[in-house]
């Protein structure tokens, strides 16, 4: 489904848990991790790379000739390719697994691609489905969390065992752009400067979520909300200001225009509809 972006609201993050893992008990059992790609994918990825004992991880990939793959090869891991836009072509790869860990793509229509990912889940009767969803997904009337909402929904009403996992802002948006913060003093996002929200690194996120995913029977019909600390753009400004030395102020754009800054950060922004990483 789509989400249409009428105007420039922004995901205000809601602090709703604090470090929510257990220590992890590593049994025997078999995982696979879904759009592993992805910028947690990776991060989860690296973070089970290092656990020992008797699990198994699979990650899954589009294309395995793809440069994309290099990083996720490493020890314990073993590469599988799966398109997650067509769901339907993985009903034979999930049977018999007995931990999924869905992570939504990068599509317009990603909300569609999950609850169809679900429901191949359900009929190759996995073990228990491990979901990203937003902190907002509780917020229906907002960007993400019109998505996922949509999500969070299906895992419930699809009868397999679930752990739904809420993940807040990255605090790479705003770190992407330190080449225009060097050059320039400036850094760019669709937030008033004072608002503040809540945001976390995906390193950190994909350590806790890989804690999850690796004992998940102990979150069995949990919903976990991963939180970080709660700043404002003008918190930042000051903070790259007393590190660099020089004056950095933040810059409110709109959402295309932030878009640009994140992921091209030699060109300038300017634009109308920006939809932040969330994956």
């Amino acid at each position: 489904m789509m989400i249409t972006i009428h105007d420039n609201r922004w995901e205000r993050a809601l602090v709703q848990a604090e470090n929510p893992t257990k220590a992890v008990v590593v049994k025997k059992r078999n995982l696979i991790v879904l759009g592993a790609s992805s910028s947690i994918g990776l991060a989860t990825i690296k973070q089970l790379s290092k656990l020992t004992g008797d699990i198994t991880v699979y990650a899954t990939v589009a294309d395995l000739t793809s440069p994309e793959t290099e990083p996720l090869r490493l020890p314990g891991i073993v590469l599988k390719a799966a398109d997650l836009t067509k769901p339907e072509s993985m009903s034979s790869l999930l049977v018999g697994f007995d931990v999924v860990f869905i992570i939504a793509p990068e599509d317009k229509n990603r909300a569609v691609v999950v609850i169809d990912t679900i429901n191949v889940c359900k009929s190759s009767k996995v073990g228990h489905i491990v979901v990203l969803s937003g902190i907002t997904a509780t917020l229906p009337s907002t960007i993400f969390g019109a998505e996922f909402h949509l999500v969070e929904t299906a895992v419930r009403e699809s009868d397999i065992p679930f752990t739904i996992v809420r993940v807040p802002l990255f605090m790479e948006n705003i770190l992407s752009q330190l080449q225009l913060i060097g050059g320039k003093g400036d850094f760019f996002s669709p937030l008033p400067s004072t608002t503040v929200y809540n945001a976390a690194s995906i390193s950190d996120i994909g350590e806790t979520v890989s804690k999850i995913v690796a004992d998940s029977k102990q979150y069995v019909g949990m919903t976990l909300s991963l939180t970080g600390a709660v700043y404002s753009e003008k918190d930042y400004a000051e903070a790259f200001s007393a590190v660099l030395g020089s004056p950095v102020k933040h810059v409110k754009v709109s959402y295309v225009a932030a878009s640009m800054a994140i992921t091209s950060p030699t060109l300038l922004p300017g634009s109308d509809a920006f939809r932040c990483r969330m994956r």
